[in-house]
């Protein structure tokens, strides 16, 4: 039953890792858009899903850096 617990412990902690690995942030936007991106994605733009940014081209100005309204991790 010893050798037991930490061999359980590994699994564990395995399936913890690869699971993670498969997270996604999905954002909505002001205007009603959703957009998901990968863990990868997330950790190039700063690494915080709730933190996120999109490029916004309003119809009168150049681009300019927005926040989307909600982001959480699925």
């Amino acid at each position: 039953m010893k050798h037991r617990i930490p061999i359980l412990l590994a699994l564990g902690a395995t399936l913890a890792l690869c699971v993670s690995c498969r997270k996604s942030c999905t954002c909505l936007a002001y205007n009603g858009t959703s957009h998901t991106y990968s863990a990868d994605e997330v950790d190039d733009h700063g690494g915080s899903c709730s933190g996120m940014e999109y490029m916004y081209t309003p119809g009168s100005s150049g681009a300019d850096n927005r926040y989307y309204t909600v982001c959480n991790w699925d």
